[in-house]
Parts: C-alpha cells; sequence; structure tokens
C-alpha cells in the first residue's frame, strides 16, 4: 500500500513542479517563480515525511531527477525543432536559438533547486523529528 501512496504522490509531485517550470523557465519569469519553487519543493519533502514514507527518500530523488531529465530532453528537442521550423530568417534563427537556450538554462537551474531544497529540507525535518522524539 505505501509503494501505492508514493507513486501516487511522485505523480501529482511532478505535474505540480511541471506546471511552476513553466513559468520558472520563461526567461522573464524565472525569479518571479523563485519563491514559489522553494515553497513547494519544502512542501513537498514536509508532504513525503508527514506520510511517513521515509524509505522513499532517496527513491523520490532519484526519479524525481530521472523525469526532469527526460522532460528536459523533450523540450531541448522541441526547442530544435522550432528553431529549424523558423525557416532562413537569420535573425528570427538567432532570436528563437537565444530564447531556447535561456529556457534550457533556467529549467536546468530550475531542476537542480527543486532537487537540492527538496533533499535538504526533507533532511532538516527528519533530523528535526528525531531529535524532538
Amino acid at each position: 500500500m505505501e509503494i501505492l501512496i508514493y507513486l501516487v504522490f511522485l505523480l501529482v509531485t511532478h505535474l505540480v513542479v511541471i506546471q511552476i517550470f513553466s513559468f520558472s523557465t520563461h526567461e522573464n519569469y524565472f525569479w518571479k517563480a523563485f519563491p514559489i519553487l522553494l515553497i513547494y519543493s519544502a512542501a513537498t519533502a514536509w508532504t513525503l515525511l508527514f506520510l511517513s514514507l521515509h524509505q522513499f527518500f532517496t527513491w523520490h530523488l532519484g526519479l524525481a531527477s530521472i523525469l526532469l531529465v527526460i522532460f528536459g530532453i523533450r523540450q531541448a528537442k522541441a526547442s530544435k525543432a522550432k528553431i529549424r521550423s523558423i525557416g532562413d530568417d537569420p535573425d528570427a534563427v538567432r532570436s528563437a536559438a537565444k530564447s531556447a537556450s535561456k529556457n534550457l538554462s533556467n529549467f536546468t537551474v530550475s531542476s537542480i533547486i527543486y532537487i537540492v531544497t527538496f533533499g535538504v529540507i526533507y533532511v532538516w525535518l527528519y533530523n528535526a523529528e528525531l531529535a524532538v522524539k
């Protein structure tokens, strides 16, 4: 039963983080979405602790990372296809490539922030819970 709860947790947290990334990866909204990403990472860590799914902590770090890498690869392929479809206008191609590069860079930074914040907050909360007991 715990594995089913964890799989639902993974699915829901991944869908929500992808929605947050849709804002944080856009070059104009990265810093505006940054606090939301931090709060969500902390809330995800707290939820995993609250559900007492401690045995899935490292699994979550690994699976969430893999899912984000897969999503990033798909996003990069879509960006390349979009740049190819622009045509021969060098200014438009340059502008689209610059925007795609910035968005992929923001995606990478957002992914790292999400995973690291989740890990640090979870370990901190877990140790704080142990100290209280």
